[in-house]
């Protein structure tokens, strides 16, 4: 591509964002179209197929982080993008056509890998074209365009429920069937996007089986494993409790609360969500990761421990808790996409990252397994799992005490810092 035509760095850092932006949309949606589902399919409330249906996009999501982002290692950044966006405009398309609870559900899974796999690709993309003194700002950018896009997945539910609340045929087909267009327009910019600086110079370097096994080899393996286990863990806790929120609300407090009313509170939670990334994003670079990544999880732990004695007392006790809780929750939403882009090497960025947040996926559906099958009916028989969720956050807040904030460091520096420690035979 001629330098001339060349995109801005923010223009690359929008088009690089905008699938996780339909990431996020297509993770909240879910949450309201299964109610319109439920009736048109006849499903009962305790039927697995709920359950499938919940957690299918975060299965592919699973299958596309682990395997795409290896393969975006291989081929490069800008070839998987551009072919992700143009089949999922196939699947969405299919997925809305047919009146299918099977073909819904396929669609589901597919859509899943192929967004799944926009994460790990995306986050590599941005941390490598950013400078040092901004990385952490564009980094964080992804975690608000995917906060943003859960707000976004709260919007056209609020308007089916108040403007068609009966017509479900073509309210859940809104729902599902928006991404169809956000994926065309997100196409269309990102044919004129340049591959990564970066991986250009490294690409080829290692082979496939390599770039796996050096994921968990060394330093750069050791933060594999650690952000593993924090994204598995504060994974499990957030996304199975917003995702079942309004069922456990409706379980409390029965018929005072209306689908109308599920929407514009969990429109006002992820609005607090995505309020509070940015907020991260602008401190981010001067206050560091580590710092609100731990205050991040110090605070939803509180929360979630307070939990159990509030809500009982009434719905407002609620909108306390979940709004408190998105405030922090914010914060490490943010830094956990963080640390995974830059605690790597750019031979095998992708596939780290892809591994990370495969397990943060996987922590989803343990959670959303915990909720769904773990409990008799949702409601106060969830409070013990979510006073347990606010120990497991503070756990988290422990385990980032082992990592290393590279806030103004070069990508890749610390990992040459330590190849002359070793040769020099200091320690880190």
């Amino acid at each position: 591509m001629d330098s001339e035509r060349k995109p801005s760095d923010v223009i690359r850092l929008f088009m690089a964002s905008a699938g996780i932006f339909i990431e996020g949309y297509e993770t909240a949606i879910m949450t309201f179209a299964i109610l319109l589902l439920i009736p048109i399919f006849k499903l009962q409330e305790n039927d697995i197929m709920i359950t499938i249906l919940m957690g299918a996009f975060l299965i592919g999501e699973m299958i596309g982080m682990l395997i795409i982002g290896w393969l975006a290692d291989i081929f490069g950044r800008r070839t998987i993008y551009i072919y992700d966006m143009l089949i999922l405009i196939i699947v969405v398309a299919i997925q809305i056509i047919f009146d299918n609870i099977w073909i819904i559900l396929a669609m589901r899974f597919l859509s899943g890998i192929l967004l799944g796999a926009d994460i790990p690709v995306s986050n590599s993309y941005i941390a490598e074209i950013a400078k040092k003194d901004v990385r952490g700002k564009f980094l964080s950018f992804a975690s608000v365009a995917d906060n943003i896009g859960y707000v976004a997945g709260t919007i056209v539910p609020i308007f089916v429920f108040i403007y068609m609340p009966n017509n479900y045929e073509l309210g859940w087909r809104l729902m599902l069937g928006t991404p169809l267009i956000l994926a065309a327009i997100v196409l269309y910019f990102r044919l004129e996007m340049p591959e990564s600086e970066r991986w250009e110079m490294v690409k080829g370097r290692l082979l496939g089986v390599e770039i796996i096994k050096d994921i968990f080899k060394g330093l750069a393996g050791k933060f594999t494993i650690i952000n593993s286990i924090i994204l598995f863990l504060y994974v499990m806790v957030t996304d199975s409790i917003s995702m079942f929120l309004p069922m456990i609300a409706e379980g409390i407090y029965g018929n005072n609360v209306t689908n109308a009313l599920l929407a514009e509170l969990s429109g006002l939670f992820l609005t607090i969500l995505a309020l509070s990334s940015i907020f991260t994003m602008f401190i981010v670079d001067t206050t560091g990761r580590k710092s609100l990544q731990i205050i991040g999880f110090v605070g939803i732990g509180l929360f979630l421990l307070m939990a159990p004695y509030l809500m009982p007392l009434g719905v407002m006790y609620l909108i306390f808790i979940a709004v408190m809780m998105e405030f922090f929750n914010g914060m490490v939403g943010t830094t956990t996409g963080i640390f995974p882009a830059e605690l790597t090497k750019t031979e095998f960025r992708g596939t780290t990252y892809g591994f990370v947040s495969f397990m943060g996926n996987l922590g989803s559906i343990v959670g959303i397994f915990i909720i769904g099958l773990g409990t008799n009916s949702l409601g106060p028989s969830t409070y013990p799992i979510i006073f347990a969720y606010g120990i497991i956050m503070l756990i988290g807040a422990l385990l980032t005490l082992m990592l290393v904030d590279i806030t103004n460091m070069e990508l890749d520096e610390l990992f040459e810092f330590k190849m002359k420690l070793d040769e020099s035979g200091e320690e880190l």
